[in-house]
């Protein structure tokens, strides 16, 4: 079976759970937690694919570090998922939740990539344009990027706009070898 396959069977039923028991929003919590501290804390994840460790050591180690922060549910899906040798899909099952968790919420993600941090105030202005544009919720996350120059980059799903600077100047680069 493939990785894909497995991380979304996982994530569904872990959401399907969590519905179960009115608890989406903290397992989502619980998931983006994860995948912060996996992003950063190379550690972690030399941790948790660590082939040699027994399982009973990482879910100790688990038990002592994350488990007291995490939802009961989360906690016996990360017991499951160690038990079963399962925990290099980890990451994959993980972001398959909160894909699912905003599917389900109709809400929409949007990301944008600015050169400089973006006041509130310009977040919430975008937030509120993009939900009536999209007839949707939005949640936006927010990037830097010092090579855009200027402009940004607005991706949401599947889309992305590019009213970047440093793309303009592509353009206009690529318009003049052509010609």
């Amino acid at each position: 079976m493939n990785d894909s396959k497995i991380s979304m069977r996982y994530a569904k039923a872990l959401y399907l759970a969590a519905a179960d028991l009115k608890a989406e929003d903290a397992i989502r919590t619980d998931m983006e937690t994860i995948l912060e501290l996996m992003a950063g804390v190379p550690e972690f994840n030399v941790f948790l694919s660590n082939p040699v460790m027994a399982s009973a050591v990482k879910l100790d180690i688990l038990k002592n570090v994350l488990y007291d922060k995490i939802h009961e549910l989360s906690q016996q899906f990360l017991s499951l998922i160690i038990n079963s040798k399962r925990e290099s899909f980890l990451k994959i099952m993980a972001l398959n939740y909160v894909k699912l968790y905003l599917e389900r919420k109709g809400i929409k993600h949007a990301e944008i990539t600015t050169v400089y941090p973006l006041e509130k105030q310009t977040i919430a202005q975008l937030q509120q344009t993009l939900g009536t544009y999209l007839n949707s919720d939005v949640e936006i996350s927010e990037k830097t990027n010092a090579k855009l120059i200027g402009g940004f980059v607005l991706k949401v799903d599947d889309l992305q706009f590019d009213a970047s600077v440093a793309s303009k100047l592509a353009q206009i680069k690529q318009n003049l070898i052509i010609k």
